[in-house]
């Protein structure tokens, strides 16, 4: 047994009011929510989720070695473990794990990324920007949580309380000063960072996205303000926090007004504090100017995508607002090399070139389409779809926006999960028109072959971009999490392809 803490201690330490009476003294070796992760002597939050309710699992959790569990719910069948009521388990949860691993997160820097696009990078760049600004900086993102350069695999983009506090834990035990993670708008509404302090918000951009799980784009944005108004709100040892904005976007303009924060303006607009002059850009490089405040200083990403300015910008932005001095922040962003499949370049050896990205939003989708299409003096193939569930009013418009820029498309599937993968196609078919520059499309359900048949209808000088599944090595099936890597997909054509051309040549001597 690592650690063991007294439940009253527990409830006392993370302000949770218990509604009903709890037995002591009763120790307990740690806190959950999955009935897998229930070890001897742990406690079992029972809580509602989105297909399944904790309370179902009560007397699993006891069969596993629970010493206790928290509920909701009153007249509960009696157990043989004590049951501890609370007025909102998700809340509880939060702040139970928080207390549990000694509140990690008031003993560093940690700053939440919150947004539709642009999220993952702009957290990555921002830790980047610290770490050259001298910060020991450890990351939580959707592509997974580096911590002093080891790995760790997260489903979600922010992590549920027991994992992301275990993590915080981590981080600061190996001696992190600072954390950057991406904040979800799941994980506000779901409270998962519930007895987390933050001392920094980022804000990327606001677009519909999520309407599964928010009732309307006002509601989504509703939940990416809130984090702001919720969780920067604590003065610490250096003074209020702090909040970086985009005011090219409406979210980000309402939110100037917050008060109690210190708050940093980005954008494209001339009178913004940070902001980019003299924008060029290439294959695997951008370059512009950086203004602020504090001067101006030319920058050379190492990245593909002129919308990265704009993420680039947000990290320079949280690093002026660490106090992180302005040529620290561009060694930050040029020593900065990429996120996992995002407009990642897969070389492989084919006479054209073949990227991955993981736009799988109309305005993700556009933004990356556009960039292709300016990068290619040949012909721009994409391959896409839009996920199950998901997006059901917006797919004819996402068929659209790739038929406005692609010579060629290929529809197929990207996380169709519970629903019909062909009704999903035809509805961003609707949205595909052959006109200029399009020249067709074709539908093909299985994703290997969607991308097969996108390699072998490219010429030289081609680029055939895949969007959607990004990092992703895998689709969602039903129920299913199966095994998919575009990567993978991409080298064994091109291993074919170079036996093909060479039993060609072969066959011309």
């Amino acid at each position: 047994m690592d650690k063991a803490m007294d439940l009253g201690e527990l409830f006392r330490q993370a302000d949770v009011p218990p509604l009903s009476p709890i037995p002591a003294p009763l120790a307990v070796t740690g806190v959950v929510e999955s009935t897998a992760e229930v070890a001897a002597g742990g406690l079992f939050v029972a809580r509602k989720g989105e297909t399944h309710d904790g309370h179902q699992f009560l007397g699993e959790a006891v069969r596993r070695g629970a010493h206790a569990a928290v509920v909701e719910r009153r007249n509960l069948p009696p157990l043989s473990i004590p049951l501890v009521r609370v007025r909102n388990s998700r809340e509880a949860l939060g702040k139970l794990c928080a207390a549990f691993h000694g509140f990690p997160s008031h003993r560093l820097l940690l700053i939440g990324v919150t947004g539709t696009d642009g999220k993952t990078t702009t957290t990555h760049l921002t830790a980047s920007v610290l770490r050259a600004g001298g910060r020991k900086t450890a990351v939580i993102s959707s592509v997974g949580s580096q911590i002093d350069g080891e790995h760790y695999n997260t489903e979600n983009t922010t992590p549920p309380p027991p994992l992301l506090q275990r993590l915080l834990a981590e981080a600061a035990a190996r001696g992190n000063e600072a954390v950057v993670m991406e904040v979800s708008s799941h994980s506000v509404v779901q409270q998962r960072i519930e007895g987390c302090r933050f001392r920094g918000g980022v804000l990327t951009n606001v677009a519909a996205d999520h309407l599964e799980i928010h009732a309307s784009l006002k509601d989504y944005r509703a939940a990416k303000k809130r984090f702001f108004q919720r969780y920067l709100t604590s003065p610490g040892e250096d003074g209020p926090p702090w909040q970086v904005l985009n005011m090219d976007d409406p979210t980000g303009r309402s939110l100037r007004a917050l008060k109690g924060v210190r708050t940093f303006l980005y954008g494209a607009g001339a009178l913004c504090p940070v902001r980019a002059g003299e924008i060029s850009s290439a294959k695997k490089q951008i370059g512009f100017r950086l203004i602020c405040p504090q001067g101006s200083i030319k920058v050379r990403l190492a990245l593909t995508g002129t919308y990265n300015v704009t993420n680039a910008l947000a990290a320079a932005a949280a690093g002026l607002a660490c106090g992180v001095p302005l040529e620290r922040i561009r060694e930050g962003l040029e020593s900065f090399h990429g996120v996992p499949g995002r407009f990642a370049f897969v070389e492989c050896g084919l006479p054209f070139d073949v990227a991955i990205d993981y736009a799988h939003t109309p305005q993700a989708v556009r933004a990356v389409a556009e960039e292709g299409r300016r990068l290619t003096a040949g012909r721009l193939l994409v391959v896409f779809s839009a996920p199950g569930g998901r997006w059901v009013q917006k797919r004819a418009e996402m068929g659209r926006l790739v038929g406005e820029r692609a010579d060629y498309a290929v529809v197929t599937t990207d996380n169709p999960g519970h629903e019909d993968p062909g009704g999903i196609a035809r509805e961003i078919a609707r949205g595909l028109k052959r006109r200029p520059p399009l020249e067709g499309f074709a539908v093909e359900l299985d994703r290997a072959r969607a991308v097969e048949a996108a390699l072998e209808a490219a010429r030289p000088g081609d680029l055939v971009l895949l969007l959607g599944k990004g990092h992703e090595e895998y689709q969602l099936i039903a129920d299913k999490r199966v095994p998919f890597s575009e990567r993978e997909t991409i080298l064994r054509f091109a291993e074919d392809w170079k036996q093909r051309a060479l039993r060609e040549a072969a066959l011309k001597e």
